[in-house]
C-alpha cells in the first residue's frame, strides 16, 4: 500500500533547530554569537541556518491552506 507523505518544512529534521534559533533571536533577544555557541555551530553556519529558517517560515506561511 502506497502512502503519500506530506512534506511540511516545519516538521522536518530541522524543526527544532529552526524554532530554537528564531525563538532565541526574536523572543529572547539573544545574540547570534550566543546562539552559535548554544547550538554548537560556527557563526557563519548559524547565519546560513538563520537564512534557511526564515525561508522555511515564509514558505510555510504563504502556502495555501487545504
Amino acid at each position: 500500500m502506497n502512502k503519500t507523505t506530506h512534506f511540511d518544512p516545519w516538521h522536518d529534521r530541522h524543526t527544532i533547530s529552526y524554532r530554537r534559533l528564531l525563538v532565541g533571536l526574536y523572543r529572547e533577544h539573544l545574540s547570534m554569537q550566543f546562539m552559535a555557541e548554544e547550538m554548537e555551530v560556527s557563526l557563519p553556519n548559524l547565519y546560513n541556518l538563520h537564512r534557511r529558517a526564515l525561508a522555511s517560515l515564509k514558505a510555510h506561511m504563504t502556502k495555501p491552506q487545504a
